[in-house]
């Protein structure tokens, strides 16, 4: 018996089994997936294939383009049963390394902030689990390269970051700091009372 990272995730074919999930990873994270018994799962690769302009910058990378032959059957079965614009992701499983950070974590922000419907107004955040949580891991480069675990603290630190903005009803930057003090000399300048409050 073998067991890998992402073997705990067979205890969770119960509660996911016929749910619509999305597998994130190198490889075939979805066909781990349905090894393991889930029966709706589709790569991010897959997912995010069906949304046109997820990803600004799908159109530099090249590897892209051959995704669209490498879709699974499950990706056909799904796609024509049903409509992905429509179907809540229930869940998504970071089954190993991802391959594309940027992308990944755009349509898993996207996930996790609507509810499952990527383009759709926020609501319930749907459950993320990853294999492991490794920081970092030796390969054949000499100096030890970044893992699930660095991808974890980028979402999360990526994720909170665009909550909190949205929770804000005005956002105080470095940007609104700099144009406030900006306007301040300039009013002073002109003779102009400053800005209440400010202490210019």
């Amino acid at each position: 018996m073998v067991l890998q990272g992402h073997s705990p995730f067979k205890q969770l074919v119960d509660r996911y089994e016929n749910e619509f999930i999305v597998a994130v990873g190198k490889g075939e994270p979805a066909a781990v997936m349905f090894e393991y018994g889930f029966k709706n799962v589709l790569s991010i690769d897959e997912y995010a294939s069906f949304f046109e302009d997820i990803d600004p910058l799908a159109k530099y990378k090249k590897w892209t383009s051959k995704l669209a032959a490498n879709q699974s059957s499950t990706f056909n079965k799904i796609t024509q049963t049903k409509s992905l614009y429509s179907q809540r992701v229930q869940a998504a499983f970071v089954v190993s390394d991802s391959v594309d950070w940027s992308r990944d974590i755009q349509v898993l922000c996207d996930i996790l902030r609507t509810g499952g419907l990527p383009g759709r107004e926020i609501g319930n955040q749907p459950p993320l689990y990853f294999a492991h949580d490794d920081l970092k891991y030796q390969a054949t480069f000499p100096s030890e390269r970044f893992g699930m675990g660095a991808f974890r603290i980028a979402l999360e630190s990526i994720f909170n970051s665009c909550m909190l903005i949205m929770q804000l009803t005005k956002v105080i930057s470095r940007q609104y700091i700099w144009l406030e003090i900006i306007l301040q000399l300039t009013s002073k300048v002109q003779g102009r009372p400053g800005i209440p409050g400010f202490p210019f």
